[in-house]
């Protein structure tokens, strides 16, 4: 599962909530949660360092790389 994700539901924030706070439009949070964005708008991870600080953020940021591609690859493999 995307990592801005599960961070996003284990603070019990929604999408909207994320983009309020990040200063954000809708678009841009849904558009890094559905793996659309090669890394993580600044916008969210303000939000994440206000919340958790800023290791949180550099290792979400981490984290959402690796997730972005192994679902790259596992869709590789499966169009093979």
């Amino acid at each position: 599962m995307n990592p801005f994700v599960q961070w996003r539901e284990r603070h019990g924030l929604t999408r909207r909530e994320v983009a309020l706070l990040g200063r954000l439009n809708y678009g841009q949070v849904a558009a890094t949660e559905l793996g659309l964005v090669l890394r993580p708008n600044r916008g969210m991870l303000q939000v994440v360092e206000s919340m958790d600080g800023a290791g949180v953020a550099v290792q979400l940021e981490g984290a959402y790389t690796a997730w972005r591609e192994s679902e790259a690859t596992a869709l590789a493999a499966q169009l093979k």
